[in-house]
């Protein structure tokens, strides 16, 4: 990928004079801008007032994001607790406050509080802050401040700083030990296309990050908890991470091993385990993003019967070549108990989303057996 030229592009001067090139990483598939910025333009650029016109949409989807994570990493749907010196007795994680780095306001905080997390906003950290509750800082030099708090989350900042891992090192100082970083930037995977001219690539952006490279950067500073990419909105594909606070190499493994199934094509090898059951032993469950991938990849998988309990009574037709269709049923003992073994594959390839559907079928439905096909989740789960 490395030598795509075009002029450079900021919000404020849709080109400039100075080209640059994208070079990316074969392993891990980082993509970063050639040549950096100094910091002092970087400074003044994103000081300007226009990056206040609007508020970032999504706080509620990433909020939601974080629940889920800290449920799946703590076994309970409250944050941050952890044992105490009898069994009976729990202690905070930290000063319970989330900091939100490029922060406008408390919105995170706000959102996961709807959800029952007890978590006090402890205000934001910005380049220019406009309200009283953010702070000024320019995080990504290595040596910020430190602090206690029980989350920090950072929304679309990774991609803009000159150094993301001294910037997550940064973040760590800020971080409890065992507390949680929620990171967040556009999905590379997802076909960011807000320039609209040669590329996928925005060119105000200094990186562009697929789940490899995020999932590595993670290992820097703790273990990775939970990492999907969302479509829920339109427009603005995002990369979701949440992160604990641990020492790092004991999560280094598994990320590596994470990084190798993702460029051998997963998609294609979970296709393969699917198919070494025949049609009539087994069903798939999740007509999602990930299904369509499955799919498209191998149409083969159009002959085994596919339930979804919110996208039941439809049809998923192939996007390109010969049209071949699937109907999406409901989950309901008549349906299922005509499924051969009963063996039910999720197809969703979000280790959060597995986790959430896995305990609710075998919640509703514990006659069947409940399976991932995914090399990277099952390892996760335990399921290898």
């Amino acid at each position: 990928m490395g030598g795509i030229e075009h002029f450079e592009m900021t919000r404020d001067e849709p080109y400039t004079a100075t080209k640059v090139s994208y070079e990316a990483c074969a392993f891990c598939g980082l993509v970063g801008k050639y040549p950096m910025p100094p910091e002092d333009d970087l400074k003044r650029y994103y000081g300007t007032s226009w990056q206040y016109e609007s508020a970032r949409p999504g706080y509620d989807l990433a909020a939601r994001f974080i629940h889920r994570g800290l449920f799946d990493a703590d076994g309970c749907g409250k944050f941050p607790q952890k044992a105490g010196p009898a069994m009976n007795e729990t202690q905070v994680i930290g000063d319970r406050t989330i900091l939100d780095v490029g922060s406008k306001g408390s919105q995170m905080a706000q959102e996961l509080s709807r959800l029952g997390v007890d978590i006090d906003s402890a205000g934001g950290l910005d380049a220019q802050p406009v309200t009283p509750e953010v702070q000024q800082a320019w995080l990504g030099s290595g040596v910020g401040p430190t602090a206690n708090h029980s989350i920090v989350s950072a929304c679309h900042i990774l991609e803009h700083v000159l150094r993301p891992d001294l910037f997550l090192q940064d973040l760590a100082r800020l971080t409890a030990s065992g507390g949680y970083i929620y990171l967040e930037v556009p999905s590379l995977r997802g076909g960011i296309l807000d320039v609209g001219l040669c590329d996928d690539l925005n060119r105000n952006h200094l990186w562009h990050f697929g789940q490899g490279a995020l999932s590595m950067l993670a290992t820097q500073i703790g273990t990775l908890v939970a990492i999907e990419t969302e479509f829920g909105l339109p427009g603005w594909p995002v990369d979701r991470v949440l992160i604990k606070k641990t020492r790092p190499q004991e999560e280094s493994e598994r990320c590596i091993q994470f990084i190798k199934t993702d460029m051998e094509c997963e998609y294609f090898k979970a296709s393969a385990t699917i198919r070494e059951h025949p049609p009539k032993n087994v069903a798939l469950y999740g007509a999602s993003h990930s299904y369509a991938r499955l799919v498209e990849s191998d149409p083969r998988l159009l002959a085994y019967r596919i339930f979804d309990n919110y996208k039941h009574g439809s049809t998923y037709s192939l996007s390109f070549g010969p049209k071949r269709e699937r109907t999406i049923e409901p989950m309901e003992y008549a349906n299922i108990g005509s499924v051969g073994s009963r063996t039910f594959f999720v197809t969703t390839r979000s280790y959060n989303s597995y986790v959430d559907i896995k305990k609710w079928l075998n919640r509703n439905h514990p006659g069947i057996l409940v399976k991932t096909p995914y090399a990277s989740i099952a390892a996760a789960v335990g399921e290898q």
